[in-house]
């Protein structure tokens, strides 16, 4: 699911729900600095904010592809 909109919107309010929902436990936080956050529930979400990246070049994906396992 991709869950875009300006800063602010509420799309970590709205993952943080859908966390909860799905029997994640701990703290969900916003991953601005930290590219990507996995919280482990009933499925393992990953929760990355790409803003920063208007491409993704193969550097870019050798940090994003464990958050796709």
């Amino acid at each position: 699911m991709l869950v875009s909109g300006d800063l602010g919107a509420g799309k970590t309010t709205f993952v943080r729900g859908a966390c909860r929902a799905l029997g994640v436990t701990e703290r969900v936080t916003s991953p601005t600095y930290t590219i990507g956050n996995r919280y482990e529930g009933r499925v393992t979400v990953s929760h990355l904010d790409l803003y920063r990246l208007s491409e993704v070049g193969d550097a870019d994906w050798a940090g994003l592809e464990p958050y796709f396992e």
